[in-house]
């Protein structure tokens, strides 16, 4: 076998049309590499012996190679010669649809700090759980300092069968146009990128929400309150909206129950007034229980259990949206949180599920969300019911 057995199905013969001679040259090296799927690192045909085997103009070869290159479907060595790139890793039988393998690029919020990242990790794990079984690897893409140009050239360099983002903000918009203009097909979890048209995979908000009254009226409350960060996102007037919902299916007056806003800003520092604020609430609404719909709820509900100015859940039950696990002993002196659990290594699953359909070429949902469930725990205590 000679070395370029493999090729002789690649149709390098003209005539080629001079002005979209290069695209042609590209089009045909493509079509061949996504039929015959001769694997990463086979010895591929130089410039030189193209411009010999096509009779085209060394520039012309040198522009659909340079593109070929780019996108990671060959790859140059200097003194070695040119192979077939990491792209051709990740293929589809174009007779059969079969995927024969996906490198699945994930863009996460900061590389340098998934120690202090609940949300990242818990994904990754999910996606980790089918990746052998869909036949996916994965590429994690991001920086320490979260520099967008860094990450847009990576995403160049790489060509990712399917980029998934796990950052969704503004910042990130930037990699996923990127993406798009290579032709990268993309999927977010979490908020949407609605205006980009790219598909979603995400918490249902409104369920989540919806269970978390539930549980808490099924326990005999009431009178249930809301604490929640004031924030622009979108599962904040999911929470919200729902949170008034659920109180209404429950023939709960809505007008009874406030809600308690706590000041954008950092998710873990609270502001100097917070406590006070927080005391005054609960001195006017008198809930029973209340949800804390984000995390500033639960550090600031902590701070006034550690310091005696309420008891949980004597004083008031709490229902936790907080995924981030504190250290045993650490939540209102060791006690577990009745919470939601938010489905995010489902939502991982379900990201790689929908990657692979995508490679395929088939067509996934604009949106995708899935529910989350309520786990037990030791703050919300059982009332009477008159």
């Amino acid at each position: 076998m000679t070395k370029y057995e493999h090729i002789k199905k690649l149709d390098l013969s003209g005539p080629y049309r001079s002005r979209l001679a290069a695209q042609e040259l590209y089009d045909r090296v493509v079509t061949f590499l996504c039929e015959e799927k001769p694997g990463v690192g086979t010895p591929f045909l130089t410039d030189a012996e193209l411009v010999a085997r096509t009779g085209l103009s060394r520039s012309t070869v040198r522009r659909a190679m340079d593109d070929l290159q780019r996108e990671g479907w060959i790859d140059r060595r200097i003194g070695l010669g040119t192979f077939t790139g990491t792209r051709t890793g990740a293929l589809i039988n174009s007779k059969t649809g079969d995927v024969t393998g996906i490198r699945l690029g994930v863009l996460v919020y900061s590389l340098g700090n998934l120690s202090n990242d609940w949300y990242t990790p818990l994904i990754l794990e999910g996606i980790d759980m089918v990746a052998s079984e869909l036949n996916i690897s994965i590429e994690l893409l991001g920086t320490c300092d979260r520099d967008i140009d860094a990450i847009s050239l990576r995403l160049e360099q790489s060509i990712p069968t399917v980029l998934v983002c796990l950052s969704n903000g503004p910042r990130e918009a930037f990699v996923i146009r990127d993406a798009q203009r290579l032709g990268i097909p993309c999927i977010v979890s979490g908020t949407p990128h609605m205006r980009l048209g790219v598909p979603c995979v995400m918490e249902d908000n409104a369920q989540a929400m919806e269970a978390a009254v539930d549980h808490l009226h099924d326990k005999g409350h009431r009178r249930i309150a809301l604490s929640i960060q004031r924030n622009t996102e979108p599962w904040v007037f999911a929470r919200h909206e729902a949170f008034f919902n659920a109180l209404s299916k429950h023939k709960i007056a809505p007008c009874s129950m406030g809600v308690h806003w706590l000041p954008l800003g950092c998710d873990s520092v609270l502001p100097d007034d917070a406590e006070d604020s927080f005391m005054d609430f609960l001195e006017a609404h008198k809930p029973t229980a209340i949800i804390a719909g984000s995390r500033l709820s639960m550090i600031c509900l902590d701070a006034l259990h550690r310091k005696k100015k309420l008891l949980v859940p004597k004083d008031l039950s709490v229902m936790s949206f907080e995924q981030d696990e504190r250290p045993h002993g650490q939540w209102f002196d060791g006690l577990v949180p009745d919470k939601v659990v938010l489905p995010l290594n489902e939502i991982g699953k379900k990201v790689a599920d929908l990657a692979v359909r995508m490679a395929a070429g088939n067509q996934i949902p604009a949106s995708t969300m899935l529910p989350s469930t309520i786990m037990p725990g030791e703050t919300v205590v059982a009332l009477k019911v008159c």
